[in-house]
């Protein structure tokens, strides 16, 4: 049987979630403006921001600990069309670079995370610098992980200087492209010279930026001096990129109702944006928000709630609006242990982030509101992942993959398992190896019938087995100098 191609085709390219109309988007997008343009931002104790601000067109209200800028509607349109749409966000080294464009979907984990589940004795501890170089190098030896976030603080190093050691261990654990928050201009500074470091000097790390500046914008619409500073030293080390991740918590730091959170966390999300651009026009931008709600009834903020996934859909729909890069939480539980909640609540998540296509969906490991990394919860979510791809890619409908010719060789009655078609083609069925398939008996059998067990043990034959990209002796005296110099600084 022979076919002439079609033409014209209308293909599906996979299948995806648009929550919100082009109507309802213009809405919060008209709503972001009138309040950048009447009620302004916050900026505290941060008199350059405010002359940036000033001299891109903005009326900035002077007053003696902060300013209140009120930003005109072509400053803001002038400035979401200045951040790229695209980029290659690059690693240490280049098997490690990740092309970041619309509905291209990639994970990482969640953090700061304070506490883990160690993966010998499966006790809860509290995190260190060792396990911060250890799920670096988890996310390197993963696929599905196109950058790595800093996942856990150094909670083994004094108070302040965590996101100095953060860098150290996460720099010589992957080769992939970081997001870290330095928390100060400070520390950003020294964190730039250990990139520096790895990547041949200053003047080399234009062409291989290894790392991006996370700050988070204070809801409601407010940027401490911290994080003004930082988006300042950001957009002004070319190549450098800068995720604006403010963390709205419906009735509590933002309007009750999701479309008032939305429009605040849009307004959070587009200050550090503008500040970024109005610095250095093409700052790379990541656009995001890792809010959720205040829970009245007990006074926690759940990211396993169906509102944070909702909350995230509708920012990465924003960010395809204003043709940027997205980052929402998306594969988080409020979960203290790996139970039925834990994979439900990461599933629908996981897929809700995946349909609406966020470019990273954070939360890989997470557990307890996220504050606590676990291993096995890890490698759980990445083969979530992996099913959650399969349904993303969609079916491709074509005259080979439709298999006519096949089913009228077969007949009625007939079998497919000696097929040229079917041998062809049955390696991309999915397949999973830490989920079982297997019959009752079969499982019974092995030797972890327990998936939490074969998820510990996948884990650590990881840390055991995989070796990033290694990083020179030389380069590592370097670090270690330059961290020497901020520790006798900081005891001046």
């Amino acid at each position: 049987m022979r076919y002439l191609p079609k033409l014209g085709i209308k293909r599906s390219q996979g299948w995806g979630l648009n929550g919100l109309t082009h109507d309802e988007l213009e809405t919060i997008h008209n709503a972001s403006l009138r309040i950048f343009q009447d009620v302004g931002i916050r900026v505290d104790d941060c008199p350059e921001a405010l002359e940036i601000f000033a001299a891109g067109g903005c009326r900035v209200e002077r007053h003696k600990d902060h300013g209140i800028v009120k930003i005109p509607a072509y400053v803001v349109e002038d400035c979401i069309g200045w951040a790229p749409a695209t980029t290659t966000w690059k690693g240490r080294h280049e098997s490690g670079d990740y092309i970041m464009e619309p509905r291209r979907s990639s994970y990482a984990t969640f953090g700061e995370m304070i506490h883990i589940i160690d993966p010998k004795t499966r006790e809860l501890r509290t995190t260190t610098m060792k396990d911060s170089g250890d799920i670096a190098r988890l996310c390197d030896a993963m696929p599905e992980c196109g950058i790595v976030q800093r996942p856990v603080a150094s909670m083994d190093m004094p108070m302040g200087t965590q996101p100095i050691y953060n860098a150290v261990s996460l720099f010589e654990n992957t080769s992939k492209h970081v997001l870290i928050g330095p928390m100060t201009k400070k520390n950003f500074d020294y964190i730039a010279r250990m990139a520096f470091a790895h990547v041949g000097g200053k003047e080399k790390f234009a062409d291989r930026p290894m790392f991006s500046t996370i700050v988070c914008p204070t809801s409601p619409l407010r940027l401490e001096k911290d994080c003004a500073e930082m988006i300042i030293a950001t957009a002004r080390l070319e190549g450098c990129g800068l995720l604006t991740g403010p963390v709205p918590l419906s009735g509590a730091s933002t309007p009750v109702t999701l479309a008032g959170a939305i429009v605040c966390a849009n307004c959070e999300c587009l200050a550090g944006l503008i500040l970024a651009q109005l610095t250095r026009k093409g700052t790379p931008t990541f656009y995001s928000q890792v809010g959720t709600i205040m829970d009245m009834r007990l006074m926690t903020s759940p990211y396993g709630a169906p509102e944070m996934p909702l909350m995230s859909s509708a920012i990465v729909q924003l960010a395809h609006h204003y043709k940027l890069p997205s980052h929402c939480t998306g594969i988080h539980s409020d979960s203290k242990c790996l139970d039925a909640q834990m994979g439900y609540e990461s599933a629908i998540g996981a897929t809700t982030m995946a349909l609406s296509g966020a470019n990273i969906i954070n939360g890989l490991g997470s557990l307890e509101l996220g504050l606590t990394f676990d291993y096995a919860k890890f490698m759980m979510d990445i083969e979530c992942a992996r099913s959650v791809r399969m349904i993303n890619e969609g079916v491709n409908i074509d005259e080979y993959e439709v298999a006519e010719e096949v089913i009228h060789a077969v007949k009625p009655g007939g079998q497919f398992l000696a097929q040229r078609h079917t041998f062809d083609n049955m390696k991309r069925q999915s397949g999973s190896p830490l989920f079982c398939r297997r019959t009752r008996r079969a499982w019974e059998e092995l030797p972890m019938s327990d998936i939490v067990d074969r998820a510990y043990a996948a884990a650590n034959e990881i840390l055991e087995n995989h070796e990033p990209t290694p990083v020179s002796d030389d380069v590592k005296a370097e670090v270690a100098e330059i961290v020497a110099e901020y520790e006798a600084e900081r005891e001046k």
